[in-house]
C-alpha cells in the first residue's frame, strides 16, 4: 500500500466527518460494504437526502425488479446516460455487481488516491461508475423516465405545489405523490379526495400491481453515444464533448448520446453491449384521475437552496401527526 492501511482509515474518516457530503462517492461500493446486511435482500439502491420517496413498490415494475441487473431513474434527461444519485438500484450480486465499483480507482486504490491528500478532489460516482456500467457486454441495464423534480419553472408544482398523501390507516406505509398535470389543473387537486388512490372502482389499474404505469409503444432503435460515432469515423474533436459539467472529462464520450439521439419519452436500455432506446406512455384510462400526474419521488434541486432548516420541521413524523399528507410548495 502507497499509504500504510492505518493512517489512510484516519483521513477518510477525518474527511467523512468534516465533509459528509464525500459519501455519496461510495454509493456504487454500497452493496459490498454493506454486504452483511443485504444477505437476505433481492436488490439494494440508493438515493439522495433532497428526495421524498413516494409509492416506489408501484412504479417499479415486475419488468424492471427480474429482467435487469441495474435500473436508474430519471426525468426525462436519460440523453446523459449516468446512473442517477437521486434513485438507481441493482440486484443483489455479491460476485460481480455488487463489485462493479472496482473498476473506478478512485474507489479501489484509494491507498494511491490519499498517498497525495493535497491532489485530492471530489469524484462524482456519477462519472466513473457509469461508464464502467456502460462500457460492460454482459449487463441488462435500463435508464426510466419516471422522477420528478423542480427543475423547470413553467412546472405545474410552481403554481400548485406537490401533494404527499398517507391514504387511510389500512395503508399506512403507502405515500402517494402527485400534483396539477399543468398548470391549469389546479381545480383537480383541490376536489380530489386525499385518498383516491384507494379507490379501487374508479381507479382499479393504479391497485393493480401487475399492471405497469408505463408502457412501450412502436419498435426499439440503436442509440448512439459519441464514443459510438469517434469509433467509426475517428474525429479527434469528438474528444472534447461534455454534457455533463459534474462529471470528469475522459466518462463523457461513453455517457453522452450525440445531440438529439434520445428523447424526454424515451427509455434507454443496455442489452449485450448494446444501447437501445423505445418510446412510452404512461397508462392513463383507470390509472391516475382526470387532470393529475403521479411520480414515484420527488427530487428537491431547486427548492432546497431557499428554505430555512425550520421550514420543513413540521412535516417530520407526519405518520404520528394524524394528518392525511401534506402540501409542499
Amino acid at each position: 500500500l502507497q499509504t500504510p492501511i492505518k493512517k489512510l482509515t484516519t483521513m477518510i474518516s477525518h474527511q467523512i466527518i468534516n465533509m459528509p457530503y464525500i459519501l455519496v462517492e461510495y454509493k456504487p461500493a454500497f452493496g459490498h460494504i454493506f454486504a452483511d446486511y443485504l444477505k437476505d435482500y433481492s436488490h439494494w439502491g440508493y438515493s439522495d437526502l433532497d428526495v421524498v420517496l413516494g409509492d416506489m413498490t408501484r412504479w417499479i415494475s415486475n419488468e424492471e425488479w427480474n429482467d435487469y441487473d441495474i435500473v436508474t431513474y430519471g426525468f426525462g434527461d436519460q440523453d446523459k446516460l449516468y446512473l442517477r444519485g437521486q434513485f438507481t438500484f441493482h440486484k443483489n450480486d455479491p460476485k460481480y455487481i455488487n463489485q462493479l465499483w472496482r473498476d473506478c480507482k478512485y474507489l479501489s486504490e484509494m491507498d494511491v488516491r490519499y498517498a497525495h491528500p493535497e491532489k485530492l478532489k471530489f469524484e462524482s460516482a456519477e462519472g466513473c461508475y457509469s461508464k464502467a456500467v456502460i462500457t460492460k457486454t454482459d449487463l441488462k441495464v435500463k435508464w426510466a423516465v419516471k422522477a420528478f423534480s423542480d427543475v423547470k419553472e413553467g412546472s405545474s408544482i410552481y403554481a400548485h405545489g406537490m401533494y404527499l398523501s398517507l391514504g387511510k390507516d389500512s395503508y399506512s406505509p403507502r405515500s402517494v405523490l402527485y400534483t396539477a398535470s399543468n398548470v391549469h389543473a389546479g381545480d383537480k387537486l383541490l376536489s380530489l379526495p386525499h385518498d383516491w388512490f384507494q379507490d379501487t372502482s374508479r381507479y382499479k389499474l393504479y391497485s393493480q400491481t401487475d399492471v405497469p404505469i408505463q408502457e412501450y409503444v412502436g419498435e426499439k432503435t440503436k442509440v448512439e453515444t459519441y464514443r459510438t460515432l469517434y469509433n467509426r469515423n475517428l474525429d479527434e474533436s469528438l474528444k472534447d464533448i461534455k454534457c455533463m459539467y459534474w462529471a470528469p472529462q475522459t466518462y463523457q464520450m461513453d455517457i453522452c448520446t450525440v445531440n438529439g439521439n434520445v428523447g424526454g419519452n424515451e427509455v434507454v436500455t443496455l442489452e449485450n453491449g448494446v444501447l437501445w432506446k423505445q418510446r412510452f406512455e404512461t397508462t392513463r384510462d383507470g390509472m391516475f384521475p382526470e387532470g393529475i400526474v403521479s411520480f414515484p419521488f420527488f427530487h428537491f434541486q431547486e427548492w432546497k437552496r431557499v428554505y430555512r432548516s425550520t421550514q420543513l420541521l413540521n412535516s417530520h413524523n407526519i405518520r404520528q401527526a394524524n394528518v392525511p399528507g401534506v402540501i409542499i410548495t
